[in-house]
């Protein structure tokens, strides 16, 4: 039995309408945290940026050692050794502007197995 390509009429589903994006502005922020005994909703704490817990790395052989500090006290006991992060130590955690470039200008292949088109 021979399948035949069955021919579909899309032209009568409507096209949704343009939107404006310039118009966008961000949902309003709403806290939802605990109730309080008469049902209202709690008032939302003060946000802040904790120093701790926090990771602290020393270089061991030719690798890191992590360990994560709970507080001031534990930090003021540790050596100087023990620095904020790995770059610290001379480690880069990222590519530089240059090794970007050399990566970019490298022939690669995408992940569908293809080759990368050439910008023309």
């Amino acid at each position: 039995m021979a399948y035949k390509p069955v021919e579909i009429d899309d032209s009568a589903i409507p096209q949704p309408p343009a939107v404006d994006i310039t118009a966008w502005e961000p949902p309003r922020h709403v806290y939802f945290g605990p109730k309080d005994a008469r049902g209202r909703m709690a008032k939302e704490p003060p946000k802040s940026t904790a120093l701790y817990p926090s990771t602290r790395y020393a270089k061991q052989g030719e690798g890191l050692k992590t360990i994560h500090v709970a507080s001031a006290e534990d930090d003021s006991r540790l050596g100087p050794e023990w620095k904020h992060s790995p770059e610290d130590h001379g480690f880069i955690t990222h590519p530089t502007r240059a090794q970007i470039a050399a990566m970019n200008a490298e022939p690669e292949v995408n992940k569908g197995g293809r080759p990368r088109k050439e910008a023309a």
